[in-house]
């Protein structure tokens, strides 16, 4: 959505997408306050503080910046946007130009995602058998608490970054250092076997 304010902050310009996006006619804004219509309650009082300045010399906090914040739609509804705005001089008046992107569902696919991370750490923290993770070194990059009483280490500190097979401390039944080549980690991650 892209609109343009005059510098009494009413609307000059708003184009299709903003129709789409916050659910009002160009015919029904323009002229209006923009911050009035569709800024919440809350972003007001930082609004009336950086207007003056902004008129006075076209710079603000909000300017050349890229910020998450909300939006009130005809409906009433509160929408997520991602805000940037620009300043332009016009007849010796600044002007400006905000360009909004609805990220209501990115939000929610984030929220969602970091629901889901936090229900599979709370399912391999609460499990008997220890679980660890490698990367492609070989190196641990996560560790249940199973994992560390199992191989007597109090803390993840002791095990993050190192080396997995250097830490289960692998022998044969003889106490001879078991080759690192025959061990699973290894064949799994060099191999592609189990």
């Amino acid at each position: 959505a892209i609109m343009i304010t005059d510098p009494q902050g009413g609307i000059s310009y708003w184009n299709p997408a903003a129709e789409q996006m916050l659910g009002y006619r160009s015919e029904e804004v323009l002229g209006k306050n923009l911050h009035d219509l569709l800024v919440p309650q809350r972003y007001h009082a930082d609004y009336r503080t950086a207007l003056p300045g902004f008129f006075h010399t076209g710079n603000g906090n909000a300017v050349g910046k890229v910020r998450s914040l909300f939006a009130i739609r005809k409906d009433g509804q509160e929408i997520a946007v991602s805000h940037s705005l620009s300043a332009f001089q016009l007849n010796g008046e600044w002007h400006s130009v905000g360009i909004l992107r609805d990220i209501t569902e990115s939000l929610k696919q984030q929220e969602a995602l970091k629901h889901s991370e936090e229900n599979v750490r709370l399912l391999l923290n609460s499990a008997a058998e220890a679980i660890c993770g490698i990367d492609l070194n070989g190196n641990c990059t996560f560790a249940n608490p199973s994992f560390l009483k199992m191989f007597g280490y109090t803390d993840l500190v002791q095990v993050i970054g190192k080396n997995v097979y250097q830490l289960t401390h692998h022998t044969s039944p003889d106490e001879v250092p078991f080759p690192v080549e025959k061990s699973c980690f290894h064949r799994a991650i060099h191999d592609g076997l189990q």
